[in-house]
């Protein structure tokens, strides 16, 4: 990726690519490239779930279940922390419409 090294969105979107447009023939190559763009991915952006979850699917592809159980873990734990992001933003905002 030379032309935004540093960009999740642009490793996450080749990774989808290669991710969608594997076959029989070259399948297991497409998935080793979207593990490689996912793993780059989730360095430069690694609060973003959605790109741990696609990498353990794509280790799950690949038959790599430790791999992908890790995967699976950091985004169950992203997921877990947004949650709980998201009921304080709720609890704050409840209280100020609350407040005499």
């Amino acid at each position: 990726m030379e032309l935004l090294p540093d960009s999740f969105e642009a490793h996450y979107g080749l990774a989808m690519a290669h991710l969608r447009d594997r076959n029989v023939e070259d399948g297991r190559r497409e998935l080793e490239r979207a593990v490689r763009e996912l793993e780059v991915a989730v360095q430069h952006q690694a609060d973003l779930a959605q790109g741990y979850y696609q990498l353990s699917r794509a280790y799950s592809m690949l038959g790599d279940k430790e791999k992908s159980a890790a995967a699976l873990a950091a985004f169950d734990k992203l997921k877990k922390q947004e949650a709980d992001d998201n009921q304080e933003l709720m609890d704050s905002l409840r209280q100020e419409v609350e407040a005499p």
